[in-house]
């Protein structure tokens, strides 16, 4: 496959402030991408500075194999045929559907622009609301025209800032499912920026985690959930408990949940200090374990209730059991931990 977007060692700041820092991260044509990270971690920055909004301070982008910033090159905005879908949609209010989309497209021959927005208006299924006005149109329609507008040039490239935060959590699922069908079935490199670890493992074929200006791993979803490299990404990504535990004399890990067979490649001394982060859904209650806790409270989430619990050690984790029956807080039940995340 053709690399279609290659990001490398980029770096930005605002007077002394450094707001990304090296940088580097690729698409392949077609696929899906997700920067994920709180406020301020640098993610709408980068996404500025690949539309050609903001100016990197070093590094490079490429499109295409085709170099639109370095040290040497500056193409503007406007020639880099990327699109861009900001968080308030900014359509214009006093222009209809089909013209905000229409807009896009003003060095075209009207015939031709008219014929583009009808495809389009089908295509994002707005098919007989050209004629309507943004206001007139739900968050949800108002996100689709602003899609349109976006793919309406069949750009190298989508960018989108949060463009699922002003809607409620079902609308969310059901735009952003649709804007992917889109994306893939026109064969659209996409880059997103969330905050939103759902929304990103559900549409992303790519995610990386943000955190102060820089990329701490750039993974495909179900990696960067199965082997997050630092346990301060397994904590960004998922809920979870980091425990202690140490290295035995034959390399395993002993925890408060029991013990990891470990090769320690690392060649860590025996009593050697490690992490292990552990999820809910990988706590499992089974009276075969020796391992003891006490039910501290609980929360009942229909198909499953997640249970808070103390270990003997003192230390507390949460479990998402399912089933209906609910067992009572202060009672004792032996727990054990399913494919534990080790970190060294």
């Amino acid at each position: 496959m053709k690399t279609q977007l290659k990001v490398s060692t980029i770096s930005h700041s605002y007077d002394t402030v450094q707001t990304l820092t090296d940088v580097s991260l690729s698409l392949q044509r077609g696929e899906i991408g997700c920067l994920l990270g709180s406020s301020g971690s640098g993610k709408t920055t980068l996404l500025r500075i690949i539309a050609g909004l903001e100016k990197q301070s070093k590094g490079k982008i490429e499109i295409a194999d085709k170099n639109i910033a370095s040290e040497a090159i500056w193409i503007p905005p406007e020639k880099r045929n990327i699109a861009m879908v900001f968080q308030d949609y900014a359509l214009f209010p006093h222009l209809t559907v089909a013209d905000n989309i229409r807009f896009a497209l003003f060095n075209m021959p009207r015939k031709v622009q008219l014929g583009k927005v009808e495809v389009m208006l089908l295509t994002v299924g707005l098919g007989g609301y050209g004629r309507k006005y943004p206001h007139q149109l739900s968050g949800g329609q108002q996100q689709r025209v602003a899609l349109g507008r976006a793919l309406v040039t069949n750009p190298d490239l989508l960018l989108l800032d949060e463009p699922f935060s002003g809607l409620d959590v079902r609308m969310r699922e059901q735009i952003a499912e649709q804007v992917k069908k889109i994306v893939k079935e026109k064969d659209i490199t996409t880059l997103i920026v969330t905050h939103d670890q759902e929304e990103a493992f559900a549409f992303a074929d790519y995610v990386g985690v943000m955190k102060n200006g820089k990329l701490l791993q750039w993974d495909t979803a179900s990696a960067l959930y199965d082997h997050p490299i630092t346990s301060e990404i397994a904590s960004f990504v998922s809920d979870g408990t980091l425990l202690d535990g140490h290295i035995l004399e034959n390399g395993n890990v002993e925890y408060p949940l029991g013990t990891i067979i470990h090769n320690n490649p690392n060649h860590l001394l025996p009593g050697s200090r490690v992490h292990v982060f552990v999820r809910p859904e990988q706590v499992i209650l089974d009276s075969s374990s020796k391992v003891r806790a006490k039910i501290i409270s609980h929360v009942f989430r229909g198909a499953s209730t997640l249970y808070s619990l103390e270990l003997s050690t003192g230390e507390r984790l949460t479990a998402q059991v399912t089933g209906q029956n609910i067992m009572r807080t202060g009672v004792s039940v032996s727990v054990l931990c399913t494919k534990p995340i080790l970190f060294l």
